[in-house]
């Protein structure tokens, strides 16, 4: 079983780390009418449905057939309570396998005289070939042909089950984004942003990392991004999506949609030096103008909400937050145009300063005493 567990999570990190369309795509190899993007709908859509019913604790599965078959209701759309409730006054733990067809529409049902977990819906999509969604307590896990595309229900201890009670709608992103500094950010307590004079050859010390005590390692805002989409997937309920890309090729770094239908999009910025591949300091970003560049890119996503709705899940964008990784030496505000300050759904607040010095443990205790 631990074994069976390793290869679920190191897919679970490339999904984090990759393009979630460009995945899918590879996933699908051509081979399915299905696209990756009705696929990230389908489940998007499907979570904010199911979560009326994970609280129950059942687990299901769901087969998509695609094919060309009748169907009755369209899953996400599905009242889950007469199956639930038949399931639970029974006495026994089943589940339920739900085929769609070709339009999500439920065509069939069938009783599972066990209940499904995460790894036997794996095996059931590699032993047909389908793509196969399991419905359990956490959320929604997708696997094509036995692949793990998508995993929301890996629990391993009770605290994971009451860490998921807590977890927060993107709604309250103040609080999210305030624990996410905590814990990974403001003093890179994780060593995951600055560069270590362990990185680099000790002959690029003196103009590099001696000189620029907060100097970044190469491309940090790939770093900056996985962290905050795995942060938000743990941390938050509602369904996150990285590096979405639109018809018109437009991208958003981070997605979230609530369970309102509201579309939440993260802009994800940073300042400050970095290294380069060939032990030189990048320093173009370490002025404002990067972060007013941000601020134009969320202007244009919701100034042209009605444009780009139909491609967004059929919802305008609700609220536009820009995130500044500042890895700046000085801790200074950031001065926005006119034109981009004021507007009611865009944030431009949101300026997470790094800092880079230990933290004496007995001013910590002495500062949580007071």
């Amino acid at each position: 079983m631990l074994e069976i567990l390793s290869e679920y999570f190191e897919a679970v990190d490339s999904v984090l780390e990759e393009n979630p369309i460009l995945r899918l795509e590879k996933l699908l190899d051509g081979h399915r009418n299905a696209t990756p993007g009705e696929i990230i709908q389908l489940s998007i859509k499907l979570r904010k449905q199911w979560n009326n019913y994970a609280k129950y604790g059942l687990e299901m599965c769901i087969v998509l057939t695609e094919e060309e078959c009748v169907g009755e209701e369209l899953v996400y759309k599905y009242d889950f309570t007469e199956d639930i409730t038949k399931i639970i006054q029974s006495g026994n733990r089943c589940s339920k396998i739900y085929y769609l067809n070709s339009q999500y529409k439920v065509s069939e049902m069938k009783q599972s005289d066990e209940e499904l977990t995460v790894e036997q819906c794996s095996t059931i999509s590699k032993q047909i070939n389908k793509i196969v969604l399991h419905l359990g307590m956490k959320g929604i896990d997708i696997f094509v042909d036995g692949v793990i595309f998508s995993a929301d229900n890996f629990m391993s201890s009770y605290k994971d089950l009451m860490d998921a009670e807590s977890m927060l709608s993107i709604c309250d992103y103040g609080r999210l984004l305030k624990g996410f500094y905590e814990q990974n950010i403001q003093f890179d307590i994780n060593k995951r942003y600055f560069l270590r004079k362990g990185d680099i050859p000790k002959e690029y010390h003196s103009e590099t990392v001696d000189k620029y005590p907060k100097l970044l390692r190469n491309k940090p805002e790939e770093l900056f991004e996985i962290d905050f989409v795995r942060y938000l997937k743990d941390h938050c309920r509602d369904a996150v999506v990285k590096e979405y890309t639109t018809a018109t090729d437009g991208r958003y770094d981070v997605l979230v949609l609530n369970e309102d239908n509201q579309v939440y999009v993260f802009e994800i910025k940073w300042l400050g030096r970095s290294i380069t591949t060939g032990m030189k300091v990048f320093e173009n970003y370490n002025s404002d103008e990067r972060a007013i560049s941000g601020a134009y890119q969320l202007l244009d996503y919701v100034s042209n909400a009605d444009t780009y709705k139909k491609y967004f899940l059929e919802f305008p964008v609700y609220c536009a937050i820009l995130l500044i990784f500042d890895a700046r030496d000085v801790d200074t505000d950031i001065v926005f145009p006119e034109d981009v300050v004021g507007i009611p759904n865009i944030d431009l607040s949101k300026r997470l300063f790094m800092e880079k010095k230990k933290i004496n443990a007995s001013s910590v205790y002495s500062s949580k005493r007071r």
